[in-house]
């Protein structure tokens, strides 16, 4: 599944891309994935991508979804929908992703089905 996903442009470095934006909120699946899988570049790849191309600058937060091309005014860091988004500024599960992403650097127990 994560093989199709990058090799059918479903991913902009690393980060989850759908036909005109970027959701990033399912990536801790992805990134736990990565390190059971043992494919450890596409692990970083996603959450230095986040860390850099999803997360505002400065601040490090995150909405739900960001537009990959730019509005008419040529801004990129809009909301999505602006006014469907306009009290949705923060998405909680894409501001943990770099601290758990860390983590699990750190400290991942892979669990095995045999013991379960």
């Amino acid at each position: 599944l994560q093989r199709f996903r990058e090799t059918t442009y479903g991913t902009v470095s690393g980060i989850t891309r759908y036909s005109d934006h970027l959701d990033d909120m399912p990536s801790a699946y992805y990134l736990v994935a990565s390190l059971r899988d043992d494919r450890l570049d596409r692990f970083l790849l996603l959450q230095y991508a986040h860390m850099a191309n999803y997360m505002s600058r400065g601040t490090l937060t995150a909405t739900e979804q960001i537009p990959i091309l730019a509005d008419s005014m040529g801004f990129f860091r809009d909301y999505l929908w602006n006014y469907l988004e306009g009290g949705i500024d923060e998405c909680v599960p894409s501001i943990m992703l770099p601290g758990l992403a860390t983590r699990w650097q750190l400290v991942m127990e892979v669990y095995d089905p045999i013991e379960l």
